[in-house]
């Protein structure tokens, strides 16, 4: 069995037209207004995931993560747990990982 050639990122859908739409006139009415809260207070918008119909899994090829690969993204919006997500799978693929925490977040 060869080795993969990706690696799963996450779940998600393509943003289009039509999701764009929707959420111009969900951020208008307000989402609270329109979308049930979570009974426990969550960091960023959990209503984008009912945007589309269905998500699927999005895949990130390997080519990509040679060298450096940057994650951008606010407080909360899960760059620790695709990081976490990339580092798991590259140890099961049995690639050696070396990572280096100046600001100490992971323990």
């Amino acid at each position: 069995m060869s080795p993969p050639r990706r690696a799963l990122a996450r779940w998600g859908f393509a943003w289009e037209r039509a999701q764009a739409q929707l959420t111009h006139e969900l951020l208008r009415a307000g989402p609270s207004e329109v979308v049930r809260t979570p009974p426990t207070p969550t960091l960023g918008a959990h209503w984008l995931h009912g945007l589309a119909d269905r998500e699927t899994p999005v895949w990130l090829p390997l080519a990509h993560t040679e060298g450096h690969i940057l994650v951008a993204g606010t407080t909360g919006a899960g760059k620790t747990r695709l990081f976490d997500l990339l580092v798991t799978q590259a140890v099961l693929r049995g690639e050696a990982v070396v990572i280096i925490d100046p600001k100490g977040d992971q323990t």
